[in-house]
C-alpha cells in the first residue's frame, strides 16, 4: 500500500489559489492535523505559504487565513468549523 501524500498548510494554500474547494483542502489538511499526521503536527505548517501565480483578493484572503491558522491550530479546535467560517456558508469566497 502506498502512503498517501501529507496534506500541509502550504499544499492546502495552493490548491485554494488553484480554485480547489476550500472544504476540500482544509478538511484535507484536517484530516492530517487530527489523524494521520498528527505526530508531526510542527512539520504541517513549518513550510512558507509560497507565493501564487496572481495576486488577488482571493489568493490574499487564503494567505491570510492560512497564516493565521498555522499560526494557533492547537489554541482554536474549531478552526474548521463553519460557525467559523460564515462567509463560507454563505457560498462566498
Amino acid at each position: 500500500m502506498m502512503p498517501k501524500p501529507i496534506q500541509t498548510m502550504a499544499w492546502a494554500y495552493q490548491q485554494l489559489c488553484a480554485g480547489e474547494d476550500p472544504w476540500t483542502a482544509l478538511g484535507n489538511f484536517k484530516n492530517a492535523w487530527y489523524d494521520y499526521a498528527k505526530h508531526i503536527r510542527a512539520d504541517l505548517v513549518s513550510e512558507p505559504l509560497g507565493k501564487p501565480d496572481q495576486d488577488t483578493a482571493h489568493t490574499r484572503h487564503w494567505a491570510a487565513f492560512c497564516a493565521t491558522s498555522g499560526a494557533m491550530p492547537g489554541r482554536k479546535k474549531r478552526l474548521f468549523m463553519g460557525r467559523d467560517l460564515p462567509h463560507l456558508e454563505n457560498g462566498q469566497q
